[in-house]
Order: structure tokens, then C-alpha cells, then sequence
């Protein structure tokens, strides 16, 4: 029983600490999901390829142009790489938990700068409240944990918004000093994702001033050294692309990645996502959990008691609604659609969430019902993430972790039902986090040996020594980034008539096949065209994609 008591106590000071605390209790709880879960193997679709053309850039000191296979890849812009070859550079080697770490700094520095600007309009607990919602949001905690881009998009146009609402009201020299930080942030998000990553926090910006009827006041000369600072560093950046590849990758840049990527044409641009308009719609409410039904709530909330929010506040509520509408809308009508596109306004989101959990205001039955439910199911999901250790592969350290994840959530519920309304949700808020990272820390190592290619990449360099060279068909980015990022080679992609002239040589030739089914179009087309071969691997991964090391020539085949 002393031992209970002594639990309560600390509980009941970490509790005290949590609320005078929140700034040290966010980077703390969201350095445990940001960095937790991040040593898994490379998964399908983008990891593999982007891994590779990171350590490419850093293998081959060229740090203007992506490469992949080596070839330049000016679809993407180079800042997020420039992260990751800087740590490999740093660590002298490459590995997935490293190729991965940008990513969660980024996603780490974003959880702050979500508090630094829910500071400018609302209270702390406020914002310690939409940091852990944002944290424990599933796209969010999926793409900080995935070795992507968009993790440095957001983390860029968060920390520009940041700037612009602290330097926006400001005079002299320390609205320059914002402002021109701002721009450096945006030029940044361009360097991330070209005329889309600037576009989002502008639009934000703008729709902001013009809803507040400070457009005119914001103009001034600021903006004259801000876009010259602009110009120079995107300038610099185009100039050295220019001289590296001459006009080809520029017009890739200019022409066929930006402005088709949202206006598709047919038989043209073939790399987007072409969904219906109302795909967000659809898709999103999945991607905000477990906060979906805060989301709705809170949005109610806001129209409701719109004319009694203080003004500070209000004003912060203008703004996370000119970020987060308007984008909507916009990228809604754009031809391409994914999930990840709106992965920037989802700080905005939380602190909405965060307003609305913090806040009083008048509120149905029904929606106090719907909270009290909600927040009932999630401290269940919770208190059941411990029983996710026992997939871990090692056995005590995950074992201690259960054992202490337990008396977490005992010592959390104690008194839960008599706690106020916002302090409950700041405790659930809480509880979800620490979930999240056991779910990351045993999950994911959990499904690495299901979905990791490790297996296959050994098999390949058993099959062949590294100046045995390698063949691919057809064009295949996962293929050609595994291949790169595991062993440093490179591949010759071919086609049907080439395979033809490999199969009839006197040489063996080895050429690898991904296919997302066992008997899909790729290896399926090379059957049906008759070529005569030797299946020499066979590896599954998951329930669909298949890698296939083949073998051509040499001797007789059987087709």
C-alpha cells in the first residue's frame, strides 16, 4: 500500500510540475514520439528513394541537384536532403535510423514552434494542450517518423507563420529582424517544395491581413529587403542548378513539376495523385485521429461563442482559420491530391482543439455527452498500448516498460472523474502520448520484420559481387533507391527488347523485378513475352509486393 501512496504523490507532482511547466512537458513528451520508433528498416513507397538520394548527395559532395541511380532528380528540391546528407556527413555513414532523423527533428522543432505561435494569442495551457494534440495526430506522428519531405514543409511554414505573427504588430528594428526571419523561413519551405511550400504560408498571411484590415499597414520597405533576400537565396540555388544541368532541369522544375502537378494534363504529368475534389473531405477526418470528434467539437464551439472570445484570442482564431480554409480550398481544387499536402495546416488545426479545451463557452448537451464518450474511448486505447511491448523482439527492457507504461495509467486515473474539464483533457492528452510512443517503440520494430527488404538486399549480394552489374525493369524508383541506399550500386533500367538480347547472351545477367503482387504486370509481361530465365529469389514483402532477383544468359534458361 506505501507503495501506491508514493506513487500518488509523485503523480500528483508531476501533475503540479505539467501545468506550471508546459513548455519543459512539451519538448519532453514530444521529444518521446518524435524520436521513438525512428530505427526501423527502409518501407515502400517513397523511403527507399529518398534515403538513396541522400546518401548520393552526400557520397557525391554535389549538394545543388538530387540525384537517384545517378541521375538528376529536380522533381523534388534539395533542402530536405541537404538535412540528411548533413547527418550522414556528420556521422560518416548512412543508415535508415539516420536517414530518418531529420524528419523528426523536424517534426520536433514544428511540436515548438506550434507553442511559440499558439503563445502570441493564447494562454500556455493552451498550447501545451494543441502541442500534444498535434504530436499524437496519426498523418502528423506518421510523416515525422516516415523519411519524407513534407516534415520539413511544415515544420518551414509553421516556423514562417510563427515569425510573421510575432513581427507583424511590431515597429522598427524588431519588426525587420521577424520579418526578415520570416523570409528565410520561406525561402526554405520553397527550397522544400518549390511554388506549393511557398504558396501555403503566403496564403495563410495574406488571407489573415485582409480579414483584419491590416494589408495596407503591413506594406513597407521591409518587404522590398525581405524580397531581395528572397530572390538572392532562391536566385543563388536556380543559377547553381542551371550550371550543374543546364536548362533541362530547370524546365523539369519550372514547367512540368509545378504548375502541372496541379493542373494536371492528360498523357503529361503522370506522377501526381489525381483525386475528386472532395478527396480531403473524405480522407482528412481519418488523418486527424484519435482528435477527429474534438475537431468537429471544437469547430462547433468557435461558431458558437464566436462574439464572446476574448479579443487576443479571437484574433488567433482568425488566424488558424485564414491557414487552414483557405489551403483547404485551394488544394481541393488543385488536380493532384494526398493526404500529406495538408499536413501544414494541421498545427493550425490543434490549436483550435487546444482553444476549444481550454475554453468555457456554451456548449449542447449532446456535444458534452460526445466529449465525455470520446475521451472515455481514448484513455481505453491507452491503457491498453502497454500490451503492445510483448511484440517487441527483446524481452526485458520492453517487459520494464510495460510495468512502469501500467503504473502510468493507474496512478493517471486516480481522481480522473473529479478533475476539471480541461484538466482532463490535458490528462488524456497526456496519456495519448505516452501510448504513442509504445505503440512506435514496439510496433514498428514489430512490423520491420515483415515489411524490411534487408533480407532481400543480403540475397542480392550473395547472388553477386559488386562489379556484377545490375538491370531493372521497368522504371522503378523503390527499386533503384533500395539497391542505392543498401549497397551503393547502380542499376541500368531496360526494357522487353533489352531483356531479349541479356537473355540470349553468353554472360549471366542479373536483373531485379518489384512487383505488387506475385504474378503482377512487371514479372507477368516478362513471362508472356517468352524470355527465358531463372528465378534465383523470391522475397514477400507484407501481403503484396514481391522483389525478384533473376537471372539471364549464361545458360539455358526456362522461361
Amino acid at each position: 500500500m506505501t507503495v501506491f501512496v508514493l506513487a500518488d504523490r509523485v503523480v500528483d507532482a508531476v501533475t503540479s510540475q505539467v501545468r506550471s511547466r508546459p513548455l519543459l512537458t512539451l519538448c519532453l513528451i514530444g521529444a518521446l514520439v518524435s524520436f521513438t520508433g525512428i530505427s526501423n528498416e527502409l518501407w515502400t513507397p517513397d523511403e527507399p528513394r529518398v534515403a538513396a538520394i541522400g546518401r548520393a548527395m552526400w557520397e557525391s559532395g554535389s549538394w545543388v541537384t538530387p540525384q537517384l541511380n545517378g541521375v538528376l532528380f529536380p522533381e523534388l528540391l534539395p533542402l530536405y536532403w541537404w538535412a540528411q546528407a548533413a547527418v550522414f556527413a556528420l556521422f560518416g555513414y548512412a543508415t535508415p535510423t539516420l536517414a530518418r532523423l531529420p524528419s523528426a527533428v523536424f517534426g520536433f522543432a514544428t511540436l515548438l514552434f506550434t507553442y511559440a505561435l499558439g503563445r502570441r494569442f493564447f494562454p500556455k495551457g493552451t498550447c501545451l494542450m494543441a502541442g500534444l494534440v498535434l504530436a499524437t495526430m496519426a498523418l502528423f506522428t506518421f510523416t515525422t517518423h516516415w523519411i519524407a519531405v513534407d516534415s520539413a514543409l511544415v515544420c518551414m511554414t509553421v516556423g514562417a507563420w510563427t515569425l510573421f505573427v510575432y513581427g507583424e504588430d511590431q515597429s522598427g528594428a524588431r519588426r525587420l529582424i521577424f520579418l526578415l526571419g520570416m523570409v528565410v523561413f520561406l525561402a526554405m519551405a520553397f527550397l522544400t517544395k518549390g511554388v506549393f511550400g511557398l504558396g501555403i504560408p503566403v496564403l495563410g498571411m495574406g488571407v489573415y491581413l485582409l480579414w483584419n484590415k491590416r494589408f495596407r499597414r503591413f506594406l513597407g520597405g521591409h518587404l522590398v529587403v525581405g524580397g531581395a533576400l528572397f530572390a538572392t537565396g532562391v536566385g543563388l540555388w536556380l543559377w547553381a542548378l542551371w550550371r550543374e544541368g543546364g536548362g533541362a532541369p530547370l524546365e523539369t522544375f519550372f514547367s512540368y513539376n509545378q504548375p502541372q502537378r496541379f493542373f494536371p494534363q492528360q498523357g503529361v504529368f503522370q506522377e501526381g495523385h489525381g483525386q475528386p475534389i472532395w478527396y480531403y473531405l473524405v480522407s482528412t477526418p481519418a488523418h486527424l485521429l484519435p482528435w477527429t470528434p474534438f475537431v468537429f467539437l471544437a469547430g462547433l464551439w468557435g461558431w458558437r461563442n464566436w462574439r464572446q472570445i476574448p479579443p487576443v484570442q479571437l484574433d488567433g482564431l482568425r488566424f488558424c482559420l485564414s491557414g487552414t480554409l483557405p489551403v483547404l480550398i485551394v488544394l481541393s481544387l488543385a488536380g493532384t491530391k494526398r493526404g500529406v499536402y495538408l499536413l501544414p495546416i494541421y498545427p493550425l488545426i490543434a490549436l483550435l482543439v487546444g482553444c476549444w479545451a481550454t475554453a468555457h463557452g456554451v456548449r449542447h448537451p449532446w456535444e458534452d455527452k460526445v466529449e465525455r464518450w470520446w475521451l472515455l474511448c481514448l484513455i481505453a486505447l491507452a491503457a491498453l498500448s502497454p500490451a503492445t511491448l510483448f511484440l517487441a523482439p527483446r524481452i526485458w527492457p520492453y517487459g520494464l516498460g510495460v510495468l512502469v507504461s501500467f503504473m502510468v495509467f493507474w496512478c493517471s486515473s486516480k481522481g480522473f472523474a473529479t478533475l476539471a474539464r480541461d484538466a482532463r483533457l490535458l490528462r488524456a492528452a497526456l496519456l495519448c502520448t505516452v501510448a504513442a510512443g509504445l505503440l512506435l517503440m514496439a510496433g514498428k520494430p514489430f512490423l520491420d520484420r515483415y515489411k524490411s527488404y534487408v533480407p532481400f538486399v543480403r540475397e542480392l549480394e550473395k547472388q553477386s559481387d559488386p562489379a556484377t552489374p545490375l538491370y531493372t525493369y521497368p522504371l522503378d524508383e523503390t527499386t533503384l533507391g533500395l539497391v542505392g541506399f543498401y549497397t551503393g550500386r547502380k542499376m541500368k533500367v531496360v526494357d522487353l527488347a533489352e531483356l531479349k538480347a541479356l537473355a540470349g547472351g553468353g554472360t549471366t545477367s542479373l536483373l531485379i523485378v518489384r512487383d505488387r503482387k506475385k504474378r503482377d504486370q512487371n514479372y507477368g509481361s516478362i513471362v508472356e513475352a517468352g524470355i527465358s530465365h531463372r528465378v534465383l529469389t523470391e522475397q514477400v514483402t507484407g501481403n503484396t509486393r514481391v522483389m525478384r532477383i533473376i537471372a539471364l544468359g549464361g545458360q539455358q534458361n526456362n522461361p
